[in-house]
């Protein structure tokens, strides 16, 4: 076993470090394997200069396998990294040439994943790539966000449903559930897991002074590429299935920049919180 032969080779005074990529697979694999590498570690590693680094692409079950209370491997960690996408900041040396202007541009579709930003540098234009990349229905980011849904959630309709209508403009509760004909005590929970995925936010006026539990708060899709998604692919799948991307096309070429400005928006705060001024920024949003 690989784990006997790591343990008689790990007497040396220089630490060994041991990643494990895509944790979650080996746990779908075997559901009781965080139980069994709970015993590897305490009996073989625990004492040995071993650094051991779990990598997982879905949120959920990284949570409730390693971080969890109940979690066989609670209380081992040493640390945690919650891996961010790629600060706009970089975008210059991807997509070397462009104006901040088309920088943005490209941020607001790619959204800062790497894989993404990689399909978007083969030196052809921002429109161009949507169409090679997203609006075609035989490359993977036409079905992106159903597999990684998938992979977190079961209900994936319900999700897709409320995402859509956000994006469509509505990102007041009370507007989202009227679209929808459901109560909002129906998609709470719901909210609450998009939130928890990083997928949305819940954005409330900077003056309040009790975000947690103002009324008045707006919810928004947090991560570009879906909030693009839902704007431009998923209400037109009916177009793109019939690989009529044309009309689709000439709709985000019109409609972009509203999606662009929003990005913008969010760009500028931070940039604000960034510069040195002569007092303390406690605050900086949006009413």
């Amino acid at each position: 076993m690989i784990f006997d032969y790591l343990s008689e080779k790990l007497d040396t005074e220089e630490r060994f470090v041991l990643a494990i990529d895509e944790f979650q697979s080996l746990v779908n694999s075997n559901k009781h394997f965080s139980s069994i590498f709970q015993r590897i570690f305490d009996t073989k590693l625990k004492n040995k200069n071993i650094m051991i680094i779990l990598c997982g692409s879905l949120i959920s079950m990284m949570y409730s396998e390693t971080l969890a209370y109940s979690s066989p491997l609670y209380g081992r960690r040493t640390a945690q990294i919650k891996l961010q996408e790629i600060d706009f900041s970089h975008y210059s040396e991807f997509y070397k040439g462009l104006n901040n202007i088309e920088l943005i541009e490209y941020f607001s579709v790619t959204g800062g994943i790497p894989k993404y930003i990689e399909l978007f540098n083969q030196g052809k234009n921002l429109y161009r790539s949507i169409k090679t990349e997203i609006l075609n229905k035989n490359k993977f980011l036409y079905y992106e966000p159903r597999f990684l849904l998938r992979e977190e959630v079961n209900d994936v309709s319900t999700y897709f449903s409320i995402l859509s209508v956000i994006a469509a403009g509505n990102h007041k509760l009370n507007n989202i559930t009227s679209r929808l004909g459901v109560q909002a005590s129906s998609i709470t929970s719901f909210l609450k897991k998009l939130i928890d995925l990083d997928i949305i936010e819940k954005q409330v006026p900077v003056t309040e002074s009790n975000p947690s539990k103002s009324k008045k708060g707006l919810y928004f899709i947090k991560d570009n590429f879906l909030r693009f998604w839902f704007c431009f692919v998923f209400p037109y799948q009916s177009y793109l299935e019939m690989d009529d991307s044309d009309y689709v096309e000439k709709k985000i070429k019109i409609e972009l920049k509203y999606l662009v400005a929003n990005v913008f928006e969010s760009l500028s705060r931070q940039v604000m919180l960034k510069f040195k001024f002569p007092f303390v920024i406690e605050k900086c949003g949006r009413w």
